[in-house]
Formats: structure tokens, sequence, C-alpha cells
């Protein structure tokens, strides 16, 4: 009795086993990307000013928003109720998992200028 062997077979008539491999092997990049280690700054606004980078305003921002809202709302159910979002949205933003949107924003300055101008313009 013979046993059945599953194998690739290319047009030439030869198993997968016995083909060389021709390629070089696939490197995966970096957490940084591309090749560049973590501390590499992208942009050039953050390499020529000297200033914060998009990305450590991104997470300024975050954290900024975080704070104002747990100052001026306090819970995700109040968050909802005034921003008009879902549950998971306001869970989202003091997560520090995602940011509003323009509109967003400009509701908050616009019905608490004192409270947002106090807590956005903090930097890192």
């Amino acid at each position: 009795m013979t046993s059945d062997k599953l194998s690739l077979v290319h047009s030439s008539g030869q198993s997968d086993v016995a083909l060389p491999q021709k390629s070089l092997k696939k490197r995966f990049a970096p957490l940084g990307g591309r090749g560049r280690d973590l501390g590499y700054e992208r942009g050039a606004r953050g390499r020529v000013h000297g200033r914060l980078t998009i990305c450590q305003m991104d997470a300024a921002f975050a954290i900024n928003w975080r704070a104002y809202l747990l100052h001026r709302h306090g819970t995700p159910q109040a968050i909802k109720a005034h921003f008009g979002v879902t549950y998971q949205c306001a869970l989202n933003w003091l997560a520090c998992v995602s940011r509003p949107v323009g509109p967003k924003v400009a509701y908050a300055a616009h019905t608490d200028p004192e409270g947002f101008a106090q807590f956005m313009g903090r930097t890192l």
C-alpha cells in the first residue's frame, strides 16, 4: 500500500522541494519602517526647525484632548451627549485611540473658549 503525499508540481515536473531558492530572503522592515530606526524623524519640518514633528503633535493633541474632556465632561456619557458621538467614540477619545475631526474641535472651542485654550495650548 502506498501513502499519498501532497507536493507542488511545477510545469517542469519537479517538486517544489527539489528546486533551490532563486530569490533573496525577504526581510520585514523594522518597527520604524523602511529600514529606518525608531529615532528617525520623518518630515522636513521637524528636522529643519527643531520643533515638534507631526507625530509628536498628534500624540500631544490626543493627550491634551483627553485631559480637556475629563476636566470639562468627566464621563463618556457626558461626552457622547455634548458632542453627539457614539459611546464607543467617546471611549476611544478618552483612551487616545482616535482624535476628533475639525468640526468637533471647533465646537469645543466655541462652547468653552477658556477651558479649551487652557488645555489645548499646552505642549508635550
